[in-house]
């Protein structure tokens, strides 16, 4: 049986869309077992992207996830987060379709979330 790991609490941080320019907020959620990581665009009614190869969307800039013509751009700072925490299970929510600028991200997340 592989150990899984999540965060221990929800975490999360409004900023500028690094591509969009837009507002967007980004959230970190603790996750079931065997969820995985998963990105969720609450914008389009929490339409939800896992985090696999197969929804891989491009590497050109920013690393994309899409799936059924939904896609989520930026998302090294939630994922470094994730694999800071050696976590395996995690709900990743974004408001627009890529994360804010913040390069604090994943310290911060780290050190307030922690893992469970």
């Amino acid at each position: 049986m592989d150990v899984q790991r999540t965060l221990r609490r929800p975490i999360s941080c409004v900023g500028i869309g690094l591509h969009s320019g837009n507002k967007v907020t980004l959230s970190l959620k603790p996750a079931a077992v065997d969820y995985g990581i998963r990105f969720r665009r609450t914008d389009l009614g929490d339409f939800e992207v896992p985090a696999t190869v197969q929804n891989l969307a491009g590497i050109q800039l920013a690393t994309g996830l899409a799936r059924d013509q939904v896609s989520t751009t930026t998302l090294s700072m939630p994922m470094l987060t994730s694999a800071a925490r050696r976590c395996s299970t995690v709900s990743t929510e974004t408001s627009f379709r890529d994360s804010p600028v913040a390069s604090w991200i994943p310290a911060r997340l780290c050190t307030v979330a922690g893992t469970s």
